[in-house]
């Protein structure tokens, strides 16, 4: 079940950046502001007094995320190798960091947030940096791209899926290497998907989509 608390959490920040957006006194800056104090005061643990605390601190806490998105989304930021080679730089201080610091972690699932400022900029590198690997990606490997974009057609349904494998694999010790239980993990939800895209009754349930003959 540890999976199932991202769906709502997004949907929710959805909602709430659609209504600071559109809103005449918003705007993808009011949106940014507004997500950088709600995520500070996750720190504060103002949230507690709240209904369903852990629910509105996870809201609260990645609505930086998505307003950032927003934002370089709405001003199409050129892509930068010099943001890629930072982005980098900053993971590995980042992982240094945590060695070092042996209280450090970071675990929204179970409302363990991490440390204030290093949280956020280590996601935000991490992400980056992903993005960097695919635009090389992109421009030197055709095989490898087609593997990714299925992959990304099939996000939501490794999203779900992983995490009852992984539990019963490891749980019953077939793996004991990270390795080789990552891969079946990742290829387990990959196989399910397509075997649920050949059916049309499953495409419908499972994949909310409608196979045209």
């Amino acid at each position: 079940m540890s999976v199932l608390w991202f769906i709502p959490v997004l949907f929710v920040i959805q909602q709430i950046a659609n209504f600071i957006i559109f809103s005449k006194w918003g705007g993808d800056v009011i949106l940014l502001v507004l997500a950088a104090v709600a995520h500070i005061l996750v720190y504060f643990d103002v949230y507690k007094w709240a209904p369903f605390p852990g629910f509105v601190s996870k809201v609260a806490f990645a609505l930086i995320f998505f307003a950032i998105g927003s934002l370089i989304k709405v001003k199409r930021t050129e892509f930068r190798w010099s943001w890629v080679l930072l982005s980098g730089l900053f993971c590995l201080f980042a992982i240094g960091f945590m060695d070092r610091v042996s209280s450090f972690s970071l675990d929204m699932a179970r409302g363990d947030f991490g440390f204030p400022v290093i949280a956020l900029l280590s996601a935000l590198a991490f992400s980056y940096l992903v993005f960097g690997t695919a635009v090389v990606i992109d421009e030197y490997s055709k095989v490898v791209r087609r593997a990714l974009i299925y992959a990304g057609s099939a996000s939501m349904v490794i999203y779900y899926l992983h995490q009852p494998i992984h539990c019963f694999l490891k749980g019953n010790g077939y793996f004991d290497y990270t390795l080789g239980l990552i891969f079946v993990c990742i290829l387990g939800p990959l196989i399910a998907h397509a075997l649920m895209s050949r059916n049309s009754v499953l495409a419908f349930i499972f994949l909310g989509r409608i196979n045209r003959k």
